[in-house]
């Protein structure tokens, strides 16, 4: 339902082609979606799975993808370059590199606490991924389910979107066979596509976020105060993108409300909902991730004995070599584990002594 909702709107707009609600595997696929507009809003289901595959990709192709999507996060009003190779390949073709001025990318991930926290680990607090994202805890949402949701957009947000202002796309065509990329010749008053408008800080929000938000180098601002005792500088790794982030949002609300300039009071809000669900984040991360790990690591093992038959024994020395809940553990990640699954009587275990070395066995319970 939370992507099917703003699919149906942008079909309803006209606007379908803006909007991604599945995986984007590659380079290339990016490439084909900007090389013909500017705006695109991506929908990811399941993202910590992605998250995952993502940082453990061998291959680099999804890590290549995560690095395009940080480095769109900067490029709202900068320059979009197609990849130096793939941008031979996919749907569109070409022989030579092209640009895209100020793309706008937008990503929704969806996912459950466990899956999320099974993914990270403290480097990707710091390496400039997670801190793009305002993450906001879902848990006591209380959604209905149903398997073939019936829903109809009200006319009123309809009739808003299709008179708010897209920015206008059009670049020359780079051969002289190609038509111009970015002409839409559907109904305009879906989204009038005018010129970019720029939506400036009322004084008093500009004073509130030059001198009050501030960033951990400007004394005596929030961000600043808020990262003073941090040794660690992991404070300093999730607030550092507080102040750009709730300006991103307060911009966004006012172009929605089709006003000319951010008032202070949306930019407090904006403000307030961001430090909040970082700092939640944070502590979230802190209390639960080795926990969450633990009992994921666990459930896995558990899963692998069963598969395996309930009569059968297994060395301990089988399990290091053989067993992947098991194998990828330390020597005495592995014994507390197994020692876990014994008093929880889930495993049986017994030794056995066998040239005079002490053998360890271990089986699920009956």
């Amino acid at each position: 339902m939370v992507a099917k909702a703003p699919e149906k709107l942008m079909r309803l707009l006209g606007r379908g082609d803006k909007i991604v609600a599945s995986k984007i595997s590659s380079e290339g696929a990016m490439d084909d979606i900007f090389k013909v507009q500017n705006i695109l809003i991506h929908i990811i289901d399941e993202f910590g799975d992605q998250l995952g595959q993502m940082m453990s990709d061998k291959a680099g192709y999804l890590k290549v993808i995560a690095a395009k999507m940080k480095s769109l996060y900067s490029l709202t009003d900068g320059t979009y370059n197609s990849a130096r190779y793939s941008s031979a390949g996919g749907k569109n073709r070409s022989a030579r590199p092209w640009t895209m001025q100020r793309p706008c990318y937008g990503l929704t991930g969806m996912t459950t606490k466990v899956q999320l926290l099974s993914q990270l680990n403290d480097a990707m607090l710091h390496d400039g991924f997670l801190n793009r994202f305002i993450i906001l805890d879902g848990q006591n949402a209380k959604p209905q389910f149903n398997s073939s949701p019936l829903f109809s957009v009200p006319d009123e947000i309809v009739n808003h979107i299709k008179s708010l202002t897209f920015s206008k796309l059009y670049r020359e065509p780079m051969d002289k066979d190609e038509e111009p990329y970015g002409i839409d010749n559907s109904d305009l008053n879906y989204c009038r596509e005018e010129e970019y408008k720029v939506i400036k800080l009322s004084p008093k929000a500009s004073v509130y976020f030059h001198s009050y938000i501030g960033d951990p180098d400007i004394e005596s601002t929030d961000i600043y105060k808020f990262c003073k005792d941090d040794e660690t500088e992991v404070k300093r790794a999730i607030s550092i993108r507080w102040r750009e982030n709730s300006l991103r949002l307060a911009t966004a609300l006012a172009a929605y409300e089709k006003l000319d300039t951010v008032s202070i009071d949306v930019l407090q809000w904006c403000y307030k909902l961001v430090k909040g669900s970082s700092i939640n984040f944070l502590s979230m991360f802190e209390k639960e991730i080795a926990s969450t790990k633990y009992e994921l690591q666990k459930a896995k093992a558990l899963q692998w004995f069963k598969k395996q038959g309930p009569e059968k024994w297994f060395t301990l020395s089988h399990l290091a070599r053989f067993a992947r809940p098991f194998s990828s553990l330390n020597s005495s990640a592995r014994k507390e584990l197994l020692s876990d699954l014994v008093e929880s009587e889930i495993l049986e275990s017994k030794s056995n002594i066998k040239d005079k070395t002490t053998v360890h066995l271990y089986k699920l319970t009956n």
